[in-house]
């Protein structure tokens, strides 16, 4: 379900790509990397036209193929919560390209230009990034297609229990730390918007600490879970350790979900450690310092180096914490002789496990040696490195995937050489094969939804029953689908096998290689034929193709 949207969004992500570069690149937005005076920004709105004209062509060409064959089974789904989550990402793109596009229409609808800064931001894109966050905690505690009610709380109880205890400990601890729960906001707007925005945005602290701890809980409660069910079936063969990569290895695009969750929610806590951060600016002489939190910066003095390519000036700083000494920080301004007007800043950073400082050097007199200085200090920013790294990894293994999928293909299209139709066939596979699919693929996750406990019996027997059904409906077609090529095979075999000479009359042994025979020989015994439909079988068939019926077996003789 959902083929039309997620062919959109692929769509749509694309184009905005382009657009983005064709903004900047045309000049219709103010950027360092805009090219006002050159005519490359008419090429991007060209290539644009294409990318729109190829996309709805394409989608209209496939338009039956994409519609759904399936519905919402029910509101308490994981479908319900993707969509509402695509949601909630699509109205944070319209926002920020409408933001992003703001001088552009004030000037046309209003008639003078107005730009936005980082406060509008900040104040507007953090509740629709929470409301994000909370739906991706809340997706994997529902069952695929349905959910029982009278299961559900036993999957929200611990969650929301880590969540809330988390909370009040950070209501309790927090400001002591230097993290408090609420902060001031300054509101950006008069009367009672600004104010309820401000209000707002001082209690987004700990909403974003008590999400966290939802989410985090959440993903070690799904792998507890699927690790306890395979325990339960398994242990007497598998160690924990085993049990626990088997158990990822049979559900990986699962179990790679929730490690991006777990990245993505170590991410927001990185980003609410600048509720709890501060900057500051000053001009100092060699000897003075100033302070930032618990650090003291103190101008030790400037230094000149030179290379081959540019001039650098450094401004080092002695850094204490606390009282004690940290190390030195060394910001830097580099003049390329290729461009002496336009100086690069360098930014020298320390990071601890619980601040991340940077400091930039602005401008510096080489005469007297002052120096201008701006120091920001972000309490939680070096948790976003590990937040990253595993959002890393989850694509390093995507890559992986790929690669070996690729692989595959290239050893089959170097062993069998395909032609170009037939190698297409093997990445688009037909309705029914894609449907057959899509069905096992429900099968599998209601298996693993009634073993973590998500789903009830009754449930589970009826959509079981109605996806088997299913299934048995699209073997049969696929069964028919096949069978003129079947047909098609067994003639060329035969005439293989008579232009070698195997087919003699005479021989049993010639005989016994036909086609007809290898079909009824299968593992060594005669055709089955179902005892409730008659339809026959393959020798080694255990269900029947066509009514799904157990198929009974002859013994064979001795």
């Amino acid at each position: 379900m959902l083929k039309t949207w997620n062919v959109f969004l692929i769509c749509a992500t694309f184009f905005l790509t382009i657009f983005g570069t064709f903004l900047t690149r045309s000049g219709m937005i103010s950027s360092v990397h805009s090219f006002a005076e050159s005519p490359v920004g008419i090429y991007f709105a060209y290539f644009m036209g294409v990318i729109v004209a190829v996309c709805a062509g394409l989608g209209a060409y496939r338009w039956r193929e994409l519609r759904s064959e399936a519905a919402l089974e029910s509101v308490l789904s994981r479908e319900t919560t993707f969509v509402a989550n695509n949601w909630g990402l699509v109205s944070l793109t319209a926002f920020v390209a409408v933001a992003t596009l703001w001088p552009r229409l004030s000037q046309w609808l209003l008639g003078r230009q107005a730009a936005l800064g980082p406060a509008f931001y900040n104040a507007w894109v953090p509740p629709l990034g929470l409301f994000v966050l909370l739906l991706m905690g809340t997706a994997p505690l529902l069952g695929w297609r349905k959910s029982s009610r009278a299961l559900l709380w036993r999957s929200f109880r611990w969650p929301v229990a880590v969540a809330l205890a988390s909370g009040a400990v950070h209501l309790a601890v927090g400001a002591r730390l230097g993290l408090g729960p609420f902060v001031a906001v300054e509101p950006i707007y008069p009367g009672a918007l600004g104010a309820g925005l401000a209000w707002v945005g001082g209690k987004l602290p700990l909403v974003t600490v008590t999400l966290v701890a939802y989410n985090l809980t959440v993903v070690i409660q799904e792998i507890w879970r699927g690790l306890r069910a395979r325990r339960r079936t398994h242990g007497a063969q598998e160690s924990r350790l085993s049990s626990l990569g088997r158990l990822i290895g049979k559900a990986r695009r699962r179990y790679g979900g929730y490690l991006v969750h777990a990245g993505v929610a170590v991410m927001f806590l990185g980003f609410a450690g600048r509720a709890w951060g501060a900057q500051r600016e000053a001009s100092l002489q060699p000897g003075q310092s100033m302070t930032i939190g618990a650090y003291e910066l103190k101008y030790a003095g400037s230094r000149t180096e030179l290379d081959g390519e540019k001039l650098m000036l450094f401004a080092d700083l002695e850094v204490q914490h606390s009282g004690r000494p940290a190390g030195r920080l060394s910001p830097a301004r580099f003049e390329y002789k290729a461009s002496p007007d336009e100086p690069s800043s360098e930014i020298s950073r320390r990071v601890t496990a619980g601040h991340d400082l940077y400091v930039v050097l602005g401008a510096l007199d080489r005469k007297t040696g002052t120096a201008s200085f701006q120091a920001h200090l972000n309490p939680l920013g070096a948790v976003q490195g590990p937040g990253l790294a595993v959002l890393v990894l989850a694509a390093g293994a995507l890559g992986g995937t790929i690669a070996a999928l690729w692989s595959s293909l290239r050893a089959v299209l170097g062993e069998t050489p395909l032609g170009a139709e037939d190698a297409f066939s093997l990445g688009a596979p037909s309705a029914a094969q894609e449907q057959k699919h899509a069905v096992l693929r429900a099968l599998k996750d209601l298996e693993l939804e009634r073993s973590v406990g998500k789903i009830s019996a009754r449930d589970y027997d009826e959509l079981s029953a109605r996806y088997r059904g299913d299934a048995r409906r699209l073997l049969q077609a696929l069964d028919d689908e096949a069978a003129p090529a079947r047909r098609t095979a067994e003639r060329l075999v035969q005439g293989r096998l008579a232009r070698e000479g195997l087919l003699g009359e005479a021989d049993p042994e010639s005989a016994a290689s036909t086609p007809a025979a290898l079909a009824t020989e299968g593992g060594g015994g005669a055709a089955a034929r179902c005892a409730g439909c008659g339809a026959p079988s393959d020798a080694d068939a255990v269900f029947c193709k066509k009514c799904g019926r157990r198929l009974r077996r002859r013994k064979e003789r001795p």
